[in-house]
């Protein structure tokens, strides 16, 4: 029996790193909409990471397809890359920057985000991160050095569950794969974003199962 998406959200633990695949023709925006806006109905603090004009381009849609955009305006974001600013823009990272700068940017904008909303915990949205990765995988010290630092470090991390996107079909396999084993949880978007199929979960019996995603 399928479950709905805030039903999911409630389920999720602190320290989870969940990953949402899609293609290229699907809806993500719809998912990360619904979650954002039943997220801070519970009052729970938002922190967008923003990679080369993602949330841009997930608010015009939204906005093209009739939504209020107005709750994504107001969120917190860190922003790399890109020249579109969306929201509230706490600061930037270099992304051309050599990994290791990337990554003590990327932590101290965090920490200074947690100090921000006085909260020992938060959901991070992470958007646009795939087109960034595709660029590493011409490097493997800099991908095998995100993948460390970026998302095995912070698997059980209590301060904040993670959702990350990801357009799979933009990078190589093992690049998928890693990442995969990494998440706690994967889900795949289906019916072009009206829908989502659990690839992964530690709850065995979740497998397999559709959540609906509830506008």
């Amino acid at each position: 029996m399928p479950f709905n998406l805030f039903e999911f959200l409630e389920r999720l633990k602190p320290g989870e790193s969940v990953l949402i695949e899609y293609t290229s023709l699907d809806h993500p925006e719809l998912m990360f909409y619904s979650s954002i806006k039943w997220i801070s109905e519970q009052e729970l603090p938002i922190l967008i990471i923003d990679i080369f004009d993602a949330l841009h381009v997930l608010r015009e849609h939204l906005e093209i397809a009739g939504f209020d955009v107005s709750l994504i305006d107001n969120l917190d974001v860190i922003k790399g890359s890109g020249g579109i600013e969306v929201g509230r823009i706490l600061g930037k990272l270099r992304v051309h920057e050599d990994i290791p700068v990337y990554i003590e940017e990327y932590k101290q904008l965090v920490s200074s985000f947690f100090k921000k909303v006085k909260s020992d915990f938060a959901f991070i949205f992470v958007i646009g991160i795939d087109k960034l990765l595709r660029i590493y995988e011409s490097d493997p010290i800099a991908l095998e050095s995100y993948f460390e630092n970026l998302s095995r470090k912070n698997i059980g991390r209590k301060r904040k569950i993670s959702i990350v996107f990801s357009n799979c079909e933009i990078l190589r396999k093992d690049t998928i794969k890693e990442w995969e084993e990494l998440s706690t949880r994967v889900l795949e978007i289906r019916e072009y974003g009206k829908a989502l199929t659990i690839k992964k979960s530690p709850i065995i019996f979740e497998i397999g199962k559709k959540i609906e995603v509830i506008l």
